[in-house]
């Protein structure tokens, strides 16, 4: 995918739009401020405003402008997060 500065203004106001109506419709805030960020980066604003407007580091910006520009939209998706492990045994998990 191309950089944002060498997209044409009527590309980029297509995906804002795009982004804009998903970011209202996503339930998931996880996955709303990722499209926060890509449609800040669309707006032409700093990775370094960007982290401090969703509150993330520079280094996550930086991951999810990545993202989406080796993948797209697509490549925003997140995977599984298997979370902390469970202390309990099996048998401990089935009792009510």
């Amino acid at each position: 995918m191309r950089p944002v500065d060498q997209l044409p203004e009527e590309i980029i106001q297509k995906r804002l739009k795009r982004l804009k109506r998903w970011m209202t419709s996503c339930k998931d805030s996880r996955m709303r401020q990722r499209y926060q960020t890509i449609y800040l980066y669309l707006q032409k604003y700093s990775k370094e405003e960007i982290a401090k407007i969703i509150g993330r580091c520079l280094t996550t910006v930086y991951k999810y402008i990545n993202l989406y520009m080796d993948a797209g939209i697509k490549g925003l998706r997140m995977k599984h997060s298997p979370g902390r492990p469970t202390f309990l045994t099996e048998e401990q998990s089935r009792k009510p």
